[in-house]
């Protein structure tokens, strides 16, 4: 078709419905307007590109459950980048993008219905299109269980349905029948009460938005119970089988007579009958109910519980053949005019009880055998075959042993005749335990406990009592309260008094598990005498047994080991005791005695291992003496192993003075004077002892203070002392003398002077003594020189104290002897230097002419 030009040409473009694709339709961009070329052509001004928007084509699947969790598959394009989904108004929880063309997502939880899904970018939002719509769907529930399955046809049964998805139900059914009340608990459970309904199975359903679920036959409509009669409608107060007619009556019913329940035996197969055995029921009409799934219905006044004439029991069982005895029997019905019989021979005496239930019979005489026991009655007679057995009286000839414990337990054995099963046997009156009829002759039995003495012995059997005068005696039971001594040697043979009760000539003493020797027991029975067996160290009981049983005293005794004595030391001591003395050896023990001759010492301790003792000497005359130990397991003893020794006394010390230092010999007399012994001189000990004698020793003092002090000597028999005995006097000093040098031939007067001069010291000019000692005071003193030769010489002083010397302290001077004088003549007027010769002139003082001193002198 041509087109003109000029003309304004309009072009229509019929398009398909539904989307084009991309590759179909180029994208239009946005302008305000085309403008047609004069010649027809159109022309578009130039437009900025826009990116494209999302677009969805599919949706897999397209519907899902209101509570959301469904993965949905968006197919499209452009939909990289995605910011959200959209389901409706609400955003999805999961996006995942696999492709620009394709994402997975998760659908949020929504109400029922349609919704569009919408993706939006950066760039816009997915327009709506058939492809873009979810529908939400409601699950559909299901239905396991109801609980309980039955129940009445009237309805009102509550129970409870269990299954899945059962939330937002909106109704409950029994079969047509909707439910009165429905409570749906969780999305698991719910609780309905049934309605009412003709009996049978019926579907139970259940209706939610979802859809519906029905569980088939889910529940039993039953019918109530009918009850017309009960066949028999009477019978006995015991239990009895009876029949109860009606319907419904199912194996599973609860049927009580008068409110007690009666026990279901059996069910016929239509439910018509039901047999049950009816309680045990006073006398009387009772309803009669029954209860099942579908109901209750009762029948009053359905059975009547009356009283015949039964025999059930006769007590005892078994009597005497001469009769006499009283029997009871037990049944019903024993009212009125009343007969029984044993056998063949009626009772002589008959006492019923007015329940009519129980009756006393005097037994009439029978030979031995078992009888039928006959009750006739007005209302009727019952019999119990073989229900009663005559039996013989038993005789008793011996009883073995003829004694036994008061305290019972003893096993004895009985002769006789006519012994049976089930006898009794007395002792003094007291039931025996454990009787054992071996035969009809013999028997066993255990003796009870009786007071002490002999006691008649019975036998009794349904057939009678036989006795057996005086036929045991009961022998107290000793009893064991000390054992004096408690102990002794493991070697035996002590003699051990027992103390107690009820002992008796005879009887049997057993330390531990070994025989004693009984020797004596004394006729009160609370004493007895007996010599213990050897047995091995330590703790054992002691047992005494009588016919009248056996007394133990748990640890009673103890067996001791004989102790060893090895050392005593010190092994001497004074005469007036009180040495600590330690002994060692074995099996020493509290409270063992020690002797020192024959006078005990006090012990101090022992210790655990019983190995070293203690003990403090007790007085005794001087000499040697033994040493013994004595336990209960017996002596040991030492010989001649200590000695009592008497104190020393010292009389004389001689010198009896001496320096501070010590060291001086002295000797000292007295008397007790021993190797060893301890000198002391104003409490220090002195050393160098050199016992001499018992009356004198020599020692060397040791250092001291100045002054007197005590002297002491000791012994292990004491110590003896001489007060004052000694006195330390301090050494002497010299520091000068005046004058300091004499003649050779002595006899010049010197004055001393130094410290500590005392009376009767002795002065010596180079070891030749002066004379002529005076003592001025302790600092100064005169004496007579000694002749000497020529030459400077120590000077000493010595007192008791020590020494004082001062070395060269003075000089011996030889006489001056002049031989020329040269010149030997001068004028008057002197001044004449002259030299003198001769000898000793050294330490020439003055030379005198005529008596007139030179001057100028020169040696």
């Amino acid at each position: 078709m041509g087109i003109s030009t000029g003309s304004t040409v309009l072009l229509c473009v019929a398009l398909a419905a539904g989307p084009v694709a991309p590759s179909q339709a180029a994208p239009v961009p946005s302008h305000s307007g085309s403008r047609i070329a004069a010649s027809g052509a159109s022309y578009d001004p130039p437009l900025r590109a826009q990116p494209p928007k999302p677009s969805v084509t599919r949706l897999t699947p397209q519907n899902g459950p209101t509570t959301g969790g469904t993965d949905v598959v968006i197919k499209g394009h452009d939909l990289s980048g995605v910011k959200r989904v959209l389901f409706g108004a609400t955003r999805a929880t999961d996006v995942r993008v696999k492709s620009a063309r394709k994402l997975v997502v998760r659908t949020p939880a929504q109400k029922a219905g349609l919704v569009r899904v919408r993706v939006v970018t950066d760039h816009g939002s997915s327009k709506q299109s058939g492809a873009t719509h979810f529908t939400y769907v409601t699950p559909t529930p299901s239905l396991t269980r109801v609980s309980p399955a039955a129940g009445p046809t009237a309805g009102s049964t509550r129970v409870t349905l269990t299954g899945t998805d059962l939330t937002g139900a909106t109704s409950v059914r029994f079969g047509s029948a909707a439910a009165s009340s429905v409570v749906v608990a969780s999305p698991t459970t719910i609780i309905a009460t049934t309605p009412a309904h003709a009996v049978g199975m019926v579907d139970v359903s259940v209706a939610t938005g979802g859809g519906s679920a029905s569980l088939d036959e889910g529940f039993t409509y039953t019918p109530a119970p009918t009850l017309s009669f009960v066949d028999p409608g009477s019978g006995p107060l015991v239990s009895t089988p009876v029949t109860l007619v009606g319907t419904a009556l199912t194996a599973n019913a609860l049927v009580t007579f008068g409110g007690v329940p009666a026990t279901v035996l059996s069910a016929s197969p239509g439910a018509t009958e039901l047999t049950v055995a009816t309680p045990d029921h006073a006398a009387g009409f009772v309803d009669v109910a029954v209860s099942t799934v579908g109901g209750s219905t009762a029948l009053v006044k359905g059975y009547l519980f009356v009283e015949g004439t039964t025999l059930t029991s006769v007590a005892p069982t078994a009597g005497p053949s001469l009769g006499g005895a009283t029997v009871t029997l037990t049944g019903s019905g024993f009212t009125g005019e009343t007969l029984v019989t044993f056998g063949n021979k009626p009772s002589l005496a008959v006492f019923p009880n007015l329940a009519g239930t129980q009756l006393t019979a005097l037994l009439p005489s029978h030979v031995a055998g078992a009888v039928d026991v006959s009750v006739a009655t007005e209302g009727g007679s019952a019999t119990l075959p073989g229900g009663f057995t005559y039996v013989d009286a038993p005789t008793l000839t011996t009883v073995t042993p003829t004694t036994g414990p008061t305290g019972g337990g003893t096993s004895l054995t009985l002769t006789g005749t006519v012994f049976r099963a089930g006898m009794q046997v007395r002792f003094g009156g007291v039931l025996a335990t454990g009787v054992t009829v071996v035969s009809a002759t013999q028997a066993t039995a255990v003796a009870p406990a009786h007071a002490a003495g002999a006691v008649d012995v019975s036998v009794t059997t349904p057939g009678g009592t036989a006795t057996l005068t005086g036929g045991y005696t009961y022998v107290a039971a000793p009893s064991l309260t000390a054992v004096s001594p408690n102990e002794g040697p493991a070697t035996g043979g002590q003699s051990v008094t027992l103390t107690g009760t009820n002992f008796q000539a005879g009887m049997q003493v057993r330390f531990g598990a070994t025989l004693a020797t009984l020797v004596s027991v004394h006729p009160s029975g609370t004493l007895a005498t007996v010599t213990t067996p050897a047995h091995a160290p330590g703790l054992v009981g002691v047992t005494v047994t009588t016919p009248g049983g056996s007394a133990t005293f748990t640890g009673a005794y103890t067996y001791v080991v004989a102790p060893i004595l090895n050392t005593v030391s010190p092994n001497v001591g004074p005469i007036g005791g009180g040495t600590t003395v330690t002994l060692t050896g074995t099996d020493f023990r509290a409270g063992m005695q020690v002797l020192f001759g024959v006078t005990p010492a006090a012990l101090v301790s022992v210790d655990p291992l019983g190995t070293s003792a203690t003990v403090t000497t007790p007085a005794h005359a001087a000499g040697v003496v033994d040493v013994s130990v004595t336990t209960p397991g017996g002596t040991s003893t030492s010989a001649n192993a200590f000695t009592y020794l008497a104190a020393p006394s010292l009389t004389a010390v001689s010198p009896n003075e001496g320096p501070t230092t010590g060291a001086q010999t002295v000797t000292l007399t007295g008397t007790g004077f021993r190797a060893g012994m301890q000198v002391g001189f104003g409490g220090v000990a002195a050393t160098g002892l050199n016992v001499v004698s018992t009356t004198q020793a020599t020692v060397v003092t040791p250092a001291h203070p100045a002054g007197v002090v005590d002297v002491s000597v000791t012994t292990p028999g004491g110590s003896g002392s001489l007060p004052g005995g000694y006195t330390y006097v301090v050494a002497p000093t010299l520091t000068s003398l005046s004058p300091s040098e004499g003649p050779t031939t002595g006899g010049q007067t010197v004055t001393l002077t130094g410290t500590n001069f005392r009376a009767g010291m002795q002065v010596t000019f180079g070891g030749a003594a002066a004379s002529g000692l005076n003592i001025i005071s302790t600092t100064q003193a005169t004496v007579v020189t000694p002749v000497r030769g020529a030459g400077a010489v120590d000077v000493v002083v010595s007192t008791p104290g020590g020494t004082g010397t001062l070395n060269n302290g003075y000089t011996y001077v030889a006489a001056p002897n002049l031989i020329a004088v040269n010149p030997d003549l001068g004028p008057t007027a002197g001044g004449t230097m002259v030299t003198l010769t001769g000898t000793g002139l050294t330490g020439t003082s003055a030379i005198t002419f005529d008596g007139v001193p030179a001057t100028n002198v020169t040696v």
